[in-house]
């Protein structure tokens, strides 16, 4: 004999449904949550780099930073609403329209609304919240409020293949931002001919083993280390 659900397991598997679908619906990271969860301990930076390389794409989309907007994503088909939304829920039905009409199609993949923007007759910014709230606890929406900073999946039910993303040219592109890096580093560090090494990188035929110019080539490179060093033999000394 079949068991039947309790009201307090209901409501429990309604809670755990709304939480499982609201993390599915927004995907909010701030950059720093991001970096912790991704293997091989990659900086802040690297993060930012590469969540602006995907909003350029439009995989992701920041979120603004105003306190009424929110992120909305309809779960519910139309014949549900249809059949489920009836006598008593004309305030619930009309709000969805006027979802629908604000934001269209992108609703079904998850769109940030204005919740200010709405008519005076929804009861205004907390109006809206609570006919949010209502429509969800309902299972016919999921939302999650925006906050400042944070980035969230444009189109979640998307592969990342989707996008059109072309990986070899952004690889070979960052192969040569770091081979100019290198070069830098090798210039800051070197110990021969400065002058050389611009020309040699730039495939000059002018280029020559000395130049009679440079810091390396005059010995003032190596005499502030000569100096450093006396001085730091006197130091410690003293």
């Amino acid at each position: 004999m079949a068991r039947t659900p309790s009201a307090s397991s209901s409501r429990r598997s309604t809670r755990d449904f709304n939480a499982a679908q609201t993390r599915r619906a927004a995907l909010s990271l701030t950059h720093s949550r991001i970096a912790r969860g991704v293997p091989g301990k990659p900086s802040v930076r690297d993060i930012e780099s590469a969540l602006r390389l995907l909003q350029s794409r439009g995989a992701l989309v920041a979120n603004s930073a105003t306190a009424t907007t929110v992120n909305v994503r309809l779960l519910a088909t139309p014949e549900r609403i249809k059949t489920e939304l009836g006598a008593g829920d004309e305030l619930e039905l009309s709000f969805l329209r006027a979802l629908w009409r604000l934001v269209g199609v992108r609703i079904n993949d998850g769109a940030i609304v204005d919740a200010s923007g709405f008519p005076p007759g929804y009861g205004g910014t907390r109006g809206v919240m609570s006919l949010l709230a209502a429509l969800q606890s309902r299972q016919f929406l999921v939302w999650t409020a925006n906050g400042a900073g944070e980035v969230r999946l444009a189109r979640p039910n998307h592969p990342l293949e989707y996008f059109q993303i072309d990986w070899p040219a952004i690889g070979k592109r960052r192969a040569g931002d770091v081979a100019k890096l290198d070069a830098m580093q090798k210039y800051a560090y070197l110990n021969s001919c400065r002058r050389q090494f611009v020309l040699s990188y730039f495939g000059d035929a002018a280029a020559r083993p000395k130049c009679k110019g440079c810091d390396n080539c005059l010995g003032v490179k190596l005499a502030k280390r000569v100096v450093g060093r006396v001085a730091k033999k006197r130091r410690r000394r003293a």
